[in-house]
């Protein structure tokens, strides 16, 4: 026993931790540890791996979407990341969407991460990419292995992030703590969500535990459940298949222009040469995000040279915009802020755009906007990682200048040289200045663009 297992007080939140044998974290709140102290790894491997027919299943294919939940310490993902790398005959992108109601701190994370030093070049990575401030409720995209390896964190609850998940999962790795330790998660509803959640062609599914709490969950949903022999000591595991099913096709066809609201997703189409107008700040990110993707990207700019008009501005300002609560647009804008943080910030530091991430004060200059820096310091006045109060002489001293206001300081938010950015995002884009497109049209195979030139 060390001196951190006996740090248990009646003051401790939900996602506090404390640790065990050395490294290995333990939730006092759940009463339970985080993976097996003897072998962790191994588990993973022959529980959520070979339970799910990895890496067989995933092979020759273009994508594939593992689902999780519960990430943890990231023990799962670090391992199904291994196996995906070292396969020939991978899939050409892999996504691992996961929910964590009790994200781990990074600190707590590297710690934890020493128990498997035969994951150290991919623990290492996820290390570099994981927040250093407090993760709020929502999702929080990361981009790995130049793009091919897309992790998706839903923080929150499992039941309410997967029942609001619209994706395509081929495999589940059922995780968490122990239906007897946390019987919450292990609900009917949890395993309705799953099956919603799985792709339409079907979807394995593993999971360490045999109760019945877990196996008549899944038969209510539709998966037909088969035993395994569980990992060392333990008797049984399950292991569970979802079989095809047909999509209701209520959406119009791809290529036709719909009136649906712009928040509605489209048909998915199968095309990989994309036409891109513009070349500022928004045609650059999604040239960079298709080509990422595989896809042919071709920019047209009307101007004779990229980030022409806004997007050539010599400053711009990266900061989040904080809700007061926690509704779906505020969420929205906090994605956004943390995805284009961390890109960003990885482009700067490889010295491919101009950045300084110093800190932005944003002074409440009118009655309406002390009201809402108020309510959002309401919100989050605890999380100073996030945002901190400031009153004038605050400020002042903060901001090296006499200001008449106070206001909140974003110690994370910086400037970006916009049209360094627009550089990097176009790298390797197929590009076609002083081209104004004058005509768009329906062709057999997709859309035909034509010029001022005819």
């Amino acid at each position: 026993m060390t001196a951190d297992q006996n740090a248990v007080g009646k003051d401790q939140k939900a996602g506090d931790i404390t640790w065990r044998d050395g490294d290995v974290p333990y939730s006092p709140h759940f009463g339970d540890i985080y993976f097996n102290p003897k072998d962790g790894l191994a588990e993973t491997r022959y529980v959520f791996l070979e339970g799910n027919n990895l890496p067989n299943a995933w092979q020759h294919r273009e994508n594939f979407a593992i689902g999780e939940t519960g990430f943890g310490t990231g023990l799962n993902f670090l391992a199904a990341w291994q196996c995906w790398d070292s396969d020939a005959n991978r899939s050409k992108r892999l996504h691992f969407v996961s929910v964590e109601k009790y994200p781990l701190t990074r600190n707590d994370m590297i710690r934890a991460h020493q128990s498997w030093p035969e994951l150290s070049q991919y623990s290492k990575k996820l290390a570099d990419i994981w927040p250093h401030e407090t993760m709020l409720p929502g999702v929080h995209r990361f981009s790995l292995a130049d793009g091919a390896i897309s992790l998706t964190l839903l923080i929150g609850d499992a039941i309410e992030c997967w029942s609001g998940y619209d994706g395509k999962i081929d495999c589940w790795f059922l995780d968490g703590f122990a239906p007897s330790r946390n019987p919450e998660m292990w609900h009917p509803d949890l395993f309705a969500a799953l099956a919603s959640a799985s792709c339409p062609t079907g979807a394995s599914l593993a999971t360490y535990t045999a109760a019945r709490i877990a196996r008549d969950g899944l038969e209510s949903a539709g998966f037909e459940i088969n035993k395994r022999k569980g990992f060392g000591y333990k008797r049984d595991m399950i292991t569970a298949t979802l079989s095809a099913f047909e999509e209701a096709d209520n959406k119009p066809p791809a290529f036709e222009i719909a009136d649906d609201p712009w928040f509605n997703l489209p048909t998915p189409g199968n095309s990989k040469s994309v036409a891109i107008i513009g070349g500022g700040l928004a045609g650059a990110s999604c040239a960079d995000a298709l080509n990422a993707r595989g896809c042919f990207v071709t920019l047209f700019e009307k101007a004779d040279q990229l980030a022409n008009a806004a997007s050539g501005n010599p400053i711009g300002m990266l900061e989040p915009y904080l809700t007061v609560d926690d509704a779906i647009m505020g969420r929205f804008y906090e994605a956004g802020y943390r995805f284009s943080h961390r890109k960003i910030k990885r482009l700067a530091d490889q010295g491919q755009v101009e950045a300084d991430f110093c800190g932005v004060i944003d002074l409440a200059t009118s009655a309406r906007k002390r009201e809402r820096l108020d309510g959002l310091i309401a919100r989050l006045g605890d999380k100073t990682d996030l945002v901190e109060a400031l009153d004038a002489n605050q400020a002042s001293e903060r901001f090296g200048l006499a200001l008449p206001f106070g206001g909140v300081f974003y110690p994370s938010a910086g400037w970006v040289n916009p049209p360094s950015v627009v550089q990097a995002f176009a790298s390797g884009i197929d590009i076609h200045l002083s081209r104004t497109i004058t005509c768009i049209r329906d062709c057999d195979k997709g859309k035909c663009l034509t010029d001022e030139n005819g």
